[in-house]
């Protein structure tokens, strides 16, 4: 049987078009401690991921989370 590190992200991150985003600004307090949060993320070697929205997205999230971490959407 094949190991899966699953991630449940519950609303830390959306999958939209096929790749992952930051939570959604209407239902997160504050953006810019949910987007530094998302640093744990990267000290696990994950994959999939499942998005309370958006569903399940496959492969490494590492290089999105580190750019999602500098940047701000709407």
């Amino acid at each position: 049987m094949e190991e899966k590190k699953l991630l449940i992200a519950a609303d830390a991150l959306v999958k939209t078009g096929g790749a992952l985003h930051q939570p959604v600004g209407e239902a997160t307090l504050d953006m810019d401690q949910a987007l530094l949060s998302l640093r744990k993320f990267l000290d696990y070697d994950i994959s999939p991921v499942v998005c309370y929205h958006g569903g399940v997205f496959q492969g490494s999230p590492h290089q999105r989370i580190k750019e999602l971490q500098g940047k701000t959407e709407m």
